[in-house]
């Protein structure tokens, strides 16, 4: 057991000194909200706000007047025709939407995503067993909202927060109530991609929560028979297949590993689809087997966001808000340095807001702001680097968390 000093916190926990004020917290905050503010102000053109929302209610209104949700754009802004992507159940799930006004919608919406960003934080924080003052999940949220994949969630009106929460209520958070493995079950049902984590419960030895997770996403699959059952067969036949119905794979912000190679093979993959899917294979592989051992040596939260994070990589399309995995591995670095001051993880987290931030790298030519480093024009030989800036930064993660897990090992079998 561990001897708990005068102060009150478990030895390696900082001391009640160092607690952070409320307000402190708040402050970030409003000044997080605030900066955003002023960038919307300067580039309202930019801003094509909370449109997935907008496709979100329509997929709900088409599924509540009988129309077919996949044959036709839902939405078209103008540039890009927009259409329901996710499952059947998912725009069961959206009907409610059609109730409330889209303008009070997308101000909700960003509440929510606010409120979901912070609530991630923190269940990111105290599933180390780490205790955890109130301001500092705050604290590191208003950091959070400034990395590109969060700060385009928000005000595309996304769901991507929703999701992985779904996924972290199901690390282990002592007595509850939420029978675990029912979060990856619906977050799955909604948005094909978190299935990875089926196996990934397996493997981690905890299969009774991998069979609540399938019985449940093989239940949304019926729930969306019942209501849709001729939207059903139409997605379930085919159009789960079809990436293409998203944007073409070259589009920038599309920063997985096919968008990568697409764009390197100047619009068609080196080699063909075999080579992107045996690739893609392989980091699934060494992907789910590194987060596998991370979990094992008691980093669970490393360890989900790894896999995580492998399910954006590997996937055929993966927007850049696609990548809000890196919150909680910003979220346990940042706590880290609160702990102990290191060093090592300031600098990991002054790094991934670097490269993932959503801050102005420059004006492109269409008059527009480069919010993110992949959307730098000119970056002549940088290119290469710059426009599939979250393929590398999950090679960097990944590299990284193979070296932790072969230091535990080592000092496991030296003690």
């Amino acid at each position: 057991m561990v001897q708990a000093p005068a102060d009150g916190y478990p030895t390696g926990e900082p001391s009640a000194r160092r607690t952070i004020p409320l307000r402190v917290g708040v402050l970030a905050v409003l000044v997080s909200l605030g900066l955003h503010a002023v960038t919307v102000a300067v580039w309202p053109a930019y801003y094509n706000v909370y449109i997935d929302t907008e496709v979100y209610q329509a997929a709900g209104r088409a599924l509540l007047a009988g129309r077919d949700l996949y044959s036709e754009p839902l939405v078209e802004p103008g540039i890009h025709s927009l259409y329901h992507v996710y499952t059947p159940f998912a725009a069961a799930l959206f009907t409610p939407l059609v109730l409330v006004p889209l303008p009070l919608l997308d101000y909700l919406g960003l509440a929510l995503n606010l409120v979901l960003l912070t609530v991630v934080v923190r269940v990111s924080m105290t599933a180390t067993g780490s205790r955890v003052p109130v301001a500092l999940p705050l604290l590191v949220a208003s950091l959070a909202f400034w990395l590109e994949p969060v700060r385009t969630t928000a005000w595309l009106g996304q769901i991507n927060l929703l999701l992985m929460l779904l996924v972290l209520l199901d690390l282990p958070r002592g007595p509850s109530r939420w029978p675990p493995g029912l979060g990856i079950g619906l977050a799955s049902g909604i948005k094909l991609t978190p299935l990875l984590f089926i196996p990934y419960l397996v493997l981690t030895g905890r299969r009774r929560e991998a069979a609540v997770a399938s019985v449940t996403a093989l239940g949304t699959v019926g729930v969306g028979y019942l209501v849709a059952p001729q939207a059903s067969v139409t997605y379930w036949s085919g159009v789960v297949l079809e990436s293409t119905r998203i944007a073409e794979p070259t589009m920038i912000s599309n920063q997985s590993l096919r968008g990568m190679l697409a764009r390197i093979g100047d619009g068609s993959v080196p080699g063909g689809l075999g080579v992107w899917f045996v690739l893609a294979g392989v980091l699934a592989v060494a992907g789910l087997t590194v987060a596998v051992r991370l979990w094992r040596a008691g980093d669970h939260v490393l360890g989900t966001a790894l896999c995580g994070l492998t399910t954006s990589i590997v996937s055929p399309f993966s927007w850049g808000h696609h990548w809000v995995w890196f919150v909680p591995l910003l979220a346990v670095l940042c706590l880290e340095v609160y702990r102990t001051g290191d060093r090592r993880s300031a600098a990991g987290a002054a790094a991934l807001l670097l490269a993932a931030g959503s801050v102005l790298y420059g004006i492109r030519s269409d008059g527009t702001p480069a919010m993110g480093m992949f959307l730098i024009e000119g970056a002549g030989p940088f290119g290469l680097l710059t426009h599939n800036i979250y393929c590398w930064i999950y090679l960097a993660i990944l590299a990284y968390a193979v070296t932790l897990v072969r230091n535990r090992s080592r000092s496991t079998v030296a003690g």
